[in-house]
């Protein structure tokens, strides 16, 4: 066996330690699996360094690894991410293709960076950041009562199909332990616009969201906090990236933010729902309007 066979081996060895390290601790909570027993801090500026994957977990430099289970706190976070870009690199030195004696090398796709807001608004002139924040809060709230009641079925309408699939997926867990994440005194503290990008037919916004909650899991069954607390509130900070088609603009009727049915065309208020009230359709698709396709968690602080 070749020498730089072994280096690889050993490296992807190491590596499944390290993200065993990483993400074999204690399990998380909250909507999307984000809060957890330690405090983590990855608040740090990481656009330019924004990778696209083409995958379904939302994992990117400086982001939370939204999977089910795992403590992303600390060091065994920080160990296990760097043997995983080591991992990536070395099995990437042997899928590598060549082509006239030189290696070629495939890169992951670099996101564009993002602009600002106000050049958003000569895209969609009627475009408002007051009820877009107003739409991020309410969804957070109501994200986490449906992943409470292990039922995310109402949030069909706001999430991509990836990320629907990816977040049932991680509350399985809960059902087939017959337990139940408790989420709690939840109040959205503030909902800032960091930008928009457009890109592969979408236009993105990312959102920064600073949420209190409190939350612990319960036993089905006797109905004890098994993890967690409902004394102790967390402060949590997460990035949520919503999308629709590009092209797709606001309109706007009677000073609320409107769209028409694809099914009947009537009005329908996109700030409230997306059930049409005449023909009750509802819209499933980015075509009509915003849809949440990745949260990532980037703080917890633990109140005293």
């Amino acid at each position: 066996m070749k020498r730089k066979h072994l280096v690889i081996i050993a490296a992807i060895l190491v590596g499944v330690l390290g993200l065993f390290l990483a993400f074999g601790g204690d399990s998380y909570a909250d909507f999307g699996d984000f809060s957890g027993g330690s405090d983590f801090d990855f608040d740090f500026d990481y656009d330019d360094y924004d990778y696209d994957y083409g995958g379904s977990s939302s994992y990117s430099s400086g982001s939370s690894y939204s999977s089910s289970g795992g403590d992303l706190s600390g060091a065994g976070f920080i160990f296990g991410l760097m043997l995983g870009i080591f991992i990536g690199a070395a099995i990437g030195s042997v899928g590598r293709k060549k082509s006239s004696g030189v290696a070629v090398y495939s890169s992951p796709a670099v996101k564009p960076v993002l602009r600002s807001m106000e050049e958003y608004k000569t895209i969609d002139p009627d475009f408002d950041e007051n009820a877009f924040r107003e739409k991020v809060s309410n969804l957070y709230v109501k994200f986490q009562n449906a992943w409470q009641a292990k039922k995310l079925d109402p949030l069909r309408p706001y999430l991509t199909d990836v990320a629907y699939g990816q977040y049932d997926r991680q509350l399985d867990k809960y059902r087939k332990a017959e337990r139940t994440n408790k989420i709690e005194k939840i109040a959205v503290m503030s909902v800032d616009l960091k930008g928009f990008r457009q890109n592969n037919g979408k236009d993105e916004i990312v959102a920064r969201v600073r949420t209190r909650i409190t939350d612990y899991v319960v036993d089905d069954k006797t109905g004890k906090i098994v993890e967690g607390s409902d004394k102790v509130e967390k402060f949590m900070e997460y990035e949520w990236s919503l999308e629709r088609t590009t092209g797709v603009t606001t309109t706007t009727e009677d000073g609320t933010s409107e769209q028409r049915c694809p099914n009947c065309g009537g009005k329908i208020n996109i700030n409230k729902t997306t059930e049409c009230p005449y023909c009750r359709f509802v819209v499933t698709t980015d075509k009509f309007g915003w849809l949440v396709s990745t949260i990532k968690g980037i703080s917890q602080r633990t109140g005293k």
